[in-house]
């Protein structure tokens, strides 16, 4: 029996979400960086929206009952679960003001052949990371007893 697609309502929220996700990740970037005209931090901005849309398109397909469920923090949800939430976010924000602090300071003018080297890590990881989304309808943000 073929999954329950994609409602409306759970697309539209989705589609929100990565949106204000690519914007808050650009802003990231580029308030640091001082400047808009940064060709590799928006090359970087595209590959995340590919990955993105990409992981949505598999998400819609092969396990679309998990697009909602990772889209909200679940009942049950430990409470240490949450804690690491609201502590990893920024970490990994900071993650994009550095790079942009950088950019502006060109402190790491990386070679070409290591823009695509990390290219290359980042496609990997994220193809390590989408896997098991698409097979797992239990792949949820937080830990919980389901």
């Amino acid at each position: 029996m073929d999954a329950p697609a994609t409602t409306a309502s759970t697309a539209l929220r989705a589609s929100f979400a990565v949106a204000a996700m690519l914007v808050v990740f650009a802003l990231l970037l580029f308030v640091p960086a001082g400047r808009w005209n940064w060709a590799r931090g928006w090359l970087y901005v595209g590959v995340v929206a590919a990955y993105l849309l990409v992981s949505w398109w598999c998400l819609a397909r092969w396990n679309p009952e998990l697009i909602e469920a990772r889209l909200r923090v679940g009942p049950g949800t430990k409470t240490w679960d949450k804690w690491w939430g609201g502590l990893f976010a920024p970490m990994m924000a900071a993650v994009f003001v550095v790079a942009g602090l950088d950019a502006r300071a060109g402190a790491a003018d990386f070679s070409t052949a290591a823009w695509w080297f990390g290219l290359a890590v980042f496609v990997a990881g994220a193809a390590l990371l989408l896997w098991p989304m698409v097979v797992n309808p239990f792949f949820e943000k937080t830990v919980r007893i389901q």
